[in-house]
């Protein structure tokens, strides 16, 4: 059997909806490679290890009970941060906005009264 993040998504749906494995050892499986990758490829500015993990025993938990969200439920993903999520990093691509976390002050390290973008 190949590793499950070898496969489609399509095909780590399938797996999860079939019990081959829980969207939590998936998700768990994408935390480490991402965590062993990202200190050669910068390639995440904010992994959500808690709320990922929930997110999966939750599915988990529906897939139990019968139900499931759709075609890709259980399956983890990653996402530029060209959408400002609050109390997340945000840097829209760019090493300008490199220090925006919306919902904080972004000059407040240099005592600016600059407004928050929200």
């Amino acid at each position: 059997m190949r590793h499950p993040l070898d496969l489609p998504a399509t095909e780590i749906a399938s797996g999860i909806r079939s019990g081959q494995f829980t969207a939590e050892a998936v998700v768990i499986e994408s935390i480490d490679r991402a965590r062993s990758i990202n200190a050669t490829l910068n390639a995440f500015t904010v992994i959500r290890e808690e709320e990922a993990l929930a997110s999966a025993r939750n599915a988990d938990r529906a897939i139990s009970e019968g139900k499931t969200g759709g075609p890709l439920h259980g399956v983890p993903f990653a996402a530029k941060d060209l959408t400002p999520t609050k109390g997340d990093l945000t840097t829209l691509g760019s090493w300008t906005s490199g220090d925006w976390v919306p919902g904080k002050p972004r000059f407040a390290s240099a005592g600016s009264k600059r407004p928050v973008r929200s």
